[in-house]
């Protein structure tokens, strides 16, 4: 009995964290050169659905965010975005619809922020892009916020050099062929393209 007990405890336990809503906002993991300014990723992760989203962002000492510089993701409608200096080193980011209109899709960037990284920073100095005060909001107002993920900032003068990978190596005429080029400066992003030989 008390076995019984204890597997029924434990099934629970398993089907209420399968069935956890995953609400989280991520910052990506940056490398800039001294005197740069870099693009700054920010992704949004949504069981549910978000109409706004708030967070305070801090950035380290001879490191600025291009308050007048923002990149929207094709997530947002009739979202307006809003980045303000609220402090030193301490930036809010704002994106709200007044028609209380959600982010399309539930999963992937939703914002680019730009970062002004300072030429007197020494090379391979990193640090941590932590966020504060952060809130996913639902049409009622209730903040659904669960997980986030801070970005790291590091300082590379010598940036890496792309890598290029082939679907296949032995290519005849006429033939198709996916290349797929990863670049992990400023951000780890591929592209992948076609060609016919």
């Amino acid at each position: 009995m008390k076995y019984r007990i204890y597997a029924c405890c434990l099934l629970t336990l398993i089907a209420a964290t399968a069935v956890r809503a995953i609400n989280r906002v991520s910052v990506a993991d940056v490398w800039g050169t001294r005197g740069s300014s870099i693009e700054l990723p920010v992704s949004m992760d949504n069981d549910c659905e978000v109409v706004a989203i708030q967070f305070t962002m801090t950035v380290p000492e001879g490191v600025s965010i291009d308050v007048n510089h923002v990149t929207r993701s094709s997530r947002m409608t009739d979202h307006a975005v809003t980045v303000s200096k609220v402090a030193t080193g301490r930036y809010m980011v704002t994106v709200m619809s007044a028609a209380n209109t959600p982010f399309k899709a539930s999963s992937g960037e939703l914002l680019t922020l730009y970062l002004n990284i300072g030429s007197n920073l020494s090379n391979g100095y990193s640090s941590l892009l932590p966020l504060s005060e952060v809130v996913m909001s639902l049409r009622t107002g209730e903040n659904v916020v669960n997980s986030v993920v801070h970005g790291t900032l590091t300082v590379d003068d010598a940036a890496p050099k792309p890598e290029l990978t082939a679907s296949k190596t032995d290519i005849h005429e006429g033939e198709a062929i996916q290349l797929t080029m990863t670049t992990a400066h400023p951000v780890r992003r591929a592209t992948t393209f076609s060609l016919t030989a």
